[in-house]
Formats: structure tokens, sequence, C-alpha cells
């Protein structure tokens, strides 16, 4: 199964809108049919709402920190997109993170977990970074690298060239022309295979 995760900053301008909507058209047009997708306002509500607005709401994964009945959510929380993905068909995990009783950052972190777990060994996790210091999405893109995913990350707004290195047997390289991720960087290490046709590379 063609598979992807859709993350990156909650405060991802929305300026960057066109590029979150160019990439997912093209991860439909080359085939991939399985969608995953966090819960928050920035890259994930980018993400969500042009999932949403191609039709494919049913192949996709919703992992959220809050209940169905929002219990849980914060100001950074986008329920109202999620509700909209459950009305389209979208499969919703609600409480991915745990219960409510856990301390905000350990669900949000717990969800973030169990959304890379979700995904298949050589799926690929993509990510739209506001910045280069961005703990949470940065210890995502590592649990991603860790489990065998393609990481993909597009610098928003910053130079590439000052994004950490993901762990020790690996750097970033810029990805090929001819990629649907073209303008984005991708982790490389001796086991990734950048013909992977999940990402997009030929």
């Amino acid at each position: 199964m063609n598979a992807i995760g859709f993350a990156g900053s909650r405060d991802l301008s929305p300026t960057f809108t066109p590029l979150v909507t160019r990439v997912i058209a093209s991860c439909i047009a080359t085939g991939i049919s399985s969608f995953t997708v966090g819960c928050a306002s920035g890259a994930d509500t980018m993400a969500l709402s042009a999932l949403i607005s191609a039709g494919v709401a049913r192949q996709v994964s919703v992992f959220t920190a809050f209940s169905a009945s929002g219990i849980g959510a914060w100001h950074s929380s986008a329920v109202a997109t999620v509700y909209s993905a459950s009305t389209a068909g979208a499969h919703i995990i609600w409480l991915a993170g745990g219960p409510v009783t856990l301390p905000l950052t350990t669900r949000l972190r717990a969800r973030s977990s169990a959304a890379i777990a979700s995904l298949p060994i050589g799926s690929t996790w993509c990510s739209f970074l506001s910045s280069a210091f961005s703990p949470g999405s940065m210890r995502s893109a590592r649990l991603a690298a860790a489990r065998g995913l393609t990481v993909i990350v597009f610098p928003c707004g910053f130079s590439p060239s000052i994004l950490l290195p993901l762990s020790s047997n690996g750097h970033w390289i810029s990805t090929p022309t001819s990629s649907i991720f073209t303008g984005a960087i991708m982790w490389c290490t001796t086991t990734v295979n950048t013909n992977n046709t999940l990402t997009g590379f030929k």
C-alpha cells in the first residue's frame, strides 16, 4: 500500500497553502492511496483541508490529541477541520495520544508517535517546517527515520543548510527536480532507496 504521513509547524504561514496543496495533488496523481495527518493548526490543517478538497477523505487517518467531543483540545487544535474530515469519511483516531488526564505535551508526542507507527515500513513522512528549530516536528522526523520511513522536509522560509541532522549515520540531500517533492530535502542513509515510488522519485 502506498502511504504517506503529513506533519509540520503549527505556525506555518497561510502563504504556504499552495505548496501543501500542490504536493498533496501530486501525491494523489502518482497513486498514493493512504494518508496520515495530525490534528493541529498550521501544516496539519493545510494538509487535511487539501485532502478533503481533493475528495480523498475516506483514505485519510487523522490522529488527534482530543476526544470526539473536543475534550482535551487546546488553542492550536484544529477541531473544526477534524470534524469536517470526519463528516467527509476520514478515519479519526480520537485521543491517539492517550487520555486527557495525561499532560498535553505527553499526549501530543504520543499522538505523533502513534501516527508514525501506523505507517508501513517504506512509507514517506513529509513535513512542512516554518523553522529549522522545531522540537516537536524534528522529534517526529527522527522517529520516522528510525522506523525506516523516507523523511522529506520542506523548509518554509529558511535555508535548508541550517537543518540539524536526524542521526549520525546520514545527511540531508536535495530532492530531484523530477520528484513530486521538488524544493524539499530528504534524509539519506545507506538504507534509503531513492527509487522508492512512494516518494515519487523516478
